[in-house]
């Protein structure tokens, strides 16, 4: 349960991430048992890993790390055979490897592609633009595919972002609430109505709106995902 991303390699090893606090798995594609493969660092305010995808080896793998550091939080390289992993660079999304020697991942809304050395493990050069307006999902999972013959699939056109409205009985806006941002599931009207809260998909704290000036600001500052409020 709880799974979030997962890749399958050519030897045969499905590879799939948890959800909240949540590290990487590794199964058999022919079955059998799930065994734990790694887990997040509390010590470097690691919440979860997400979205892993292969590359050519079988045995090296892009991922994404959620981190209560911003700058830390981004995608990174693991291995089967290794707890170890090396940071490749900051994202707010997953990232994907295409032939022949590519990442593609997303910058503000654009989908981006930079070289990457599968031997070295290292990017090179700089990163170019490939579409714009690409969203992403509030678990961060961005909306693009990229197949190994050269297609690439994605969405465009929608903002990763979004905000809150007031809406009346007839369903219209009556006003915009918030400011925008990649906002969970889950929030809560307070009693008095001046005040919403919210989680925060970029950070995994709890976040407000005050709702007379439309402004957001963090309530929670912990390292832990906080949800549901």
């Amino acid at each position: 349960p709880n799974v979030v991303g997962g890749t399958w390699s050519k030897d045969g090893v499905i590879l799939f991430g948890r959800g909240v606090a949540g590290g990487m798995s590794r199964v058999a594609a022919a079955g059998g048992s799930a065994t734990v493969l790694t887990t997040p660092d509390p010590s470097q305010q690691e919440i979860t890993y997400r979205f892993p995808y292969f590359l050519p080896d079988g045995e090296h793998f892009l991922f994404r790390v959620q981190s209560g550091h911003a700058d830390r939080t981004g995608i990174y390289v693991g291995s089967l055979h290794s707890s170890e992993k090396r940071f490749l660079f900051a994202s707010s999304g997953s990232a994907q490897y295409v032939p022949p020697g590519y990442v593609l991942f997303l910058r503000d809304g654009t989908l981006m592609a930079q070289q990457f050395d599968v031997r070295q493990l290292q990017l090179s050069g700089e990163a170019v633009p490939v579409a714009e307006q690409v969203p992403q999902s509030g678990t961060a999972l961005a909306s693009f595919s990229a197949s190994e013959n050269g297609g690439l699939a994605y969405a465009s056109g929608a903002s990763s972002l979004t905000h809150f409205v007031w809406v009346d009985r007839s369903g219209r806006e009556a006003k915009i609430a918030s400011e925008p941002g990649q906002f969970g599931a889950h929030y809560a009207l307070s009693p008095d109505e001046k005040r919403l809260a919210f989680e925060q998909q970029t950070d995994g704290d709890i976040w407000l709106v005050d709702l007379t000036r439309g402004t957001n600001s963090r309530f929670t500052f912990d390292s832990a995902v906080d949800a549901k409020p």
